[in-house]
């Protein structure tokens, strides 16, 4: 096979990958290697910079750049998409990609020019990254406004609540008084949406970076000793 398009064709848009390759360590490994060749148009301060163009990686993005994929994004054709907004029509728009650098380049090189807003946006979500877990939901901005982890956008969004008052139940991280701890709780929630990609709150991924973090310290004398 010498193009990528032929790895792909199951489904019902045929943009899954193929069954027989599915289980192929060849196949897969060799688009791990092409993600991460990408690393190469990021400069050490988060800039992508490419023909006189340049534009400032937001963290998150860096960080799925630098991660491995995961099968999901593996076996589609296009987990990721750019997302702006049209100067002149006034709508929102979005191009499919094959590959995150694509997607960077388009941006660094054609899409901030329409809109300075936009954005790289994973179709699977992306969690949170290790730096700034327990860091999110916080107020960012002048006027300062709540800004929540979008799993899709991977980075800081406003949140917007349903115009139909929807909510749905999930579990909480909630402090509990008695315990001294976190607890998980089945909790009443409004559903919020992105503003930039509608991803909701729904997403189990947005409420695992959105939420406090216990930091457990491990004591010496509770280790294990291996011969």
């Amino acid at each position: 096979m010498t193009r990528r398009d032929e790895l792909y064709g199951e489904g019902v848009s045929g943009n899954r990958l193929r069954g027989d390759l599915s289980s192929n360590r060849k196949v897969i490994e060799l688009l791990q290697r092409h993600h991460q060749r990408g690393n190469a148009i990021l400069s050490s301060t988060g800039y992508c910079v490419v023909d006189g163009h340049a534009w400032r990686v937001p963290m998150g993005v860096q960080h799925a750049l630098h991660a491995r994929l995961t099968f999901a994004q593996i076996a589609s054709k296009y987990p990721w998409y750019v997302t702006w907004v049209s100067p002149t029509k006034r709508r929102r728009f979005s191009k499919n990609f094959m590959d995150l650098s694509s997607a960077i380049l388009f941006v660094t090189k054609k899409a901030q020019y329409l809109d300075p807003a936009a954005a790289v946006v994973s179709h699977h979500g992306m969690y949170i990254p290790i730096p700034l877990m327990g860091k999110f939901p916080r107020k960012m901005g002048k006027p300062p406004r709540t800004h929540y982890w979008c799993p899709r956008c991977m980075c800081p969004r406003r949140f917007a609540r349903s115009d139909n008052g929807d909510t749905f139940y999930a579990m909480k991280k909630e402090w509990s008084n008695d315990k001294l701890r976190y607890e998980m709780k089945d909790r009443r929630l409004a559903l919020l949406s992105c503003t930039i990609c509608g991803g909701t709150n729904r997403d189990s991924k947005f409420r695992s970076s959105n939420q406090p973090v216990s930091h457990v310290v491990l004591r010496s004398r509770a280790r294990t000793r291996r011969r």
